[in-house]
């Protein structure tokens, strides 16, 4: 059997690949911003990302992150963001923590999130350079629930996220008790 080829859907599909991480930036920022917000965030952002993070993800996945760093900046408190992870493999989660000015050290958010109820499959850590003052670390954490019960919804990631920074912050002691978030959907509180 023959294969069929549409020359123009090729062509587009090529010209998509070998156009530059900044373009599909501005691209993106476009499809979620005024042209006035667009410029100023390319001109704040446009250098900030990483080749390892452009290697990692999506400009779509940048301006998402926007609204993390843009917190962070703002309270120069941890952010952090829970969502279904696309990867294929065992990993069911990315659970993404912003920090501002310091990197995180995996051995103090390690049994947090084993005490939430998760199993980490690996880490990634990204410097993010606004400017001479903001720098921001990004940790990736690609985890599984270890009991997987019920759905993932928007409640549930609410109410993990709230516990992990309750935790972090000292308010709740980092005990066991705590997979009652991920298992039970239970609030911290």
């Amino acid at each position: 059997a023959e294969v069929q080829y549409k020359e123009a859907e090729v062509e587009a599909e090529m010209v998509q690949l070998i156009k530059p991480w900044e373009e599909h930036f501005a691209s993106a920022l476009q499809e979620e911003y005024s042209d006035v917000e667009v410029g100023e965030l390319y001109s704040e952002y446009g250098d900030c990302f990483s080749l390892a993070y452009k290697e990692s993800y999506s400009a779509k996945t940048a301006v998402a992150d926007i609204l993390d760093i843009e917190q962070l900046i703002e309270t120069k408190k941890l952010s952090v963001n829970l969502s279904p992870c696309d990867a294929e493999g065992q990993a069911e989660f990315s659970f993404k923590i912003f920090s501002y000015g310091e990197q995180l050290h995996l051995s103090n958010v390690d049994p947090i999130l084993e005490n939430l109820g998760l199993n980490i499959i690996s880490e990634k850590t990204f410097k993010l350079q606004l400017n001479d003052e903001d720098r921001v670390w990004l940790h990736d954490f690609s985890v599984y629930r270890a009991k997987p019960v019920g759905k993932f919804t928007a409640s549930s990631k609410q109410i993990f996220e709230e516990a992990f920074l309750a935790i972090w912050n000292g308010e709740i002691d980092d005990d066991s008790f705590n997979e009652l978030v991920s298992t039970a959907e239970i609030q911290w509180r």
